[in-house]
């Protein structure tokens, strides 16, 4: 919901990365978050949003190709990094009720919790829930031992738009 400093555009074909050494179109971002980014060719693209490495995630938005006409994107936005305060080591092998914390991010007035048992079926989550606007959760019950987890958090802006996720293993 405002605009990113240091933020880049580049233009992929469909299917590629940002991380494609040979972008067909690359553009700036103005003060007050817009960008201009033109391109010839055929096939449908990918405009990726970055931010700053190693503090933001991109997100790309597929674009069709339209000789000669201007696309609206609409908003674009992208992903904070957040920092997870503890276990500072990404690992809880202390406790089977670990608290893990995390850096307060910006304007966020909610955070997601999730937990996944990956030592059984990575997609099922075993918890999700908001924990409201506080930097810290503490599992009600135990974990299993010799079992690895994944948390991640993610931050609500007022917006409601994801502000960030960070997680550990």
């Amino acid at each position: 919901d405002q605009a990113l400093p240091g933020a880049s555009v580049i233009a992929v074909p469909e299917g590629n990365s940002y991380t494609d050494p040979n972008p067909v179109a690359t553009a700036p971002v103005d003060a007050e978050g817009y960008f201009t980014i033109s391109f010839s060719g055929t096939g449908n693209h990918t405009v990726w949003v970055m931010g700053p490495p190693g503090e933001y995630w991109g997100i790309g938005k597929t674009v069709e190709s339209d000789p000669g006409e201007t696309v609206d994107l609409g908003n674009m936005y992208v992903a904070k990094k957040m920092t997870v305060l503890s276990p500072t080591d990404g690992f809880a092998y202390a406790t089977l009720t670990p608290t893990y914390s995390w850096e307060a991010f910006p304007g966020a007035v909610d955070y997601r919790v999730v937990v996944w048992n990956t030592s059984a079926d990575p997609s099922t989550k075993i918890f999700e829930s908001s924990v409201g606007n506080v930097t810290e959760y503490s599992f009600d019950s135990s974990l299993s031992l010799d079992t690895e987890y994944q948390f991640s958090v993610t931050a609500i802006s007022g917006v409601k738009e994801p502000g960030s996720s960070a997680g550990i293993r």
